[in-house]
């Protein structure tokens, strides 16, 4: 059946009437900040989004069509000069949807607090909340659990230093006084595992809320550590800093998930 739309125009000339097809207007879908895709939507209903800020020029659209990716700023027909900006809507305004219902019933980005499902950009004159890339949270929490642990090894390390600093003390000779030395180096290097795992268990609650400042440290102190564990030819150590340095890296650069704020 030929679809309705195909006789949307007709040329009527004196002899004969020939069915000319509408050509496609274009529309995009939103990526969300938590990773999921919106609409698609026309260029006049994601003009009407900037205008009440819902949009930014860095917000990740898709066209419905080809499938590429680009921020909204490079999109032709979108004016982020101005709040009224305004352009002509082109084709049916649409309800933004998001695909599949069940993440849309879970998700507070897709619906206003009367229920009508939309994509809305954290930053406007109302936020109702941010949700995070799902992944995040899982790489947070071996994060913290990883920093645990050396939480409890800087302990060991620390009293460990102490107990020998404490010996040599009370000891007399040369071995007395090396045995302390080597006590309060021991302490050191426990009291500078203790600061850089308290900075990793940081970084794991900030990338458990996809904060980007949790990323940033996350790479700082996972690439230390991948240099590290280079240097002692660590295997186990250098796949597990290796996977959350990337991870962290990707995040910040948008090739995993939505660029954190």
């Amino acid at each position: 059946m030929v679809p309705a739309e195909f006789f949307a125009r007709w040329d009527c000339g004196a002899h004969a009437r020939y069915p000319v097809a509408q050509k496609a207007m274009p529309s995009y879908y939103v990526i969300g900040d938590d990773g999921n895709r919106y609409g698609p939507a026309d260029l006049g209903t994601l003009q009407q989004w900037i205008i009440e800020k819902r949009l930014t020029p860095e917000t990740q659209l898709q066209d419905s069509e080809s499938g590429d990716r680009m921020g909204a700023a490079t999109v032709p027909g979108l004016n982020f000069s101005g709040s009224s900006s305004t352009v002509q809507s082109q084709g049916a305004t649409g309800t933004m949807f998001q695909a599949g219902a069940t993440a849309q019933e879970n998700n507070p980005y897709s619906k206003t607090p009367g229920g009508s499902p939309y994509y809305r950009q954290g930053g406007g004159t109302q936020n109702y909340g941010q949700v995070g890339f799902p992944a995040d949270k899982g790489v947070g929490i071996t994060i913290i659990v990883l920093s645990s642990c050396g939480l409890l090894a800087a302990g060991i390390i620390i009293l460990g230093g102490g107990a020998m600093a404490s010996m040599g003390g009370s000891l007399n000779g040369r071995n007395a006084q090396e045995l302390s030395t080597g006590g309060l180096g021991v302490a050191a290097v426990g009291g500078i595992l203790l600061v850089t795992t308290l900075i990793s268990m940081a970084a794991g609650i900030g990338v458990m809320k996809s904060a980007k400042w949790g990323f940033i440290l996350g790479a700082v102190i996972y690439g230390l550590s991948l240099l590290g564990n280079l240097v002692r030819v660590n295997i186990i150590g250098l796949v597990i800093a290796g996977s959350l340095f990337t991870y962290c890296v990707l995040r910040l650069t948008g090739k995993q998930g939505p660029k954190p704020v």
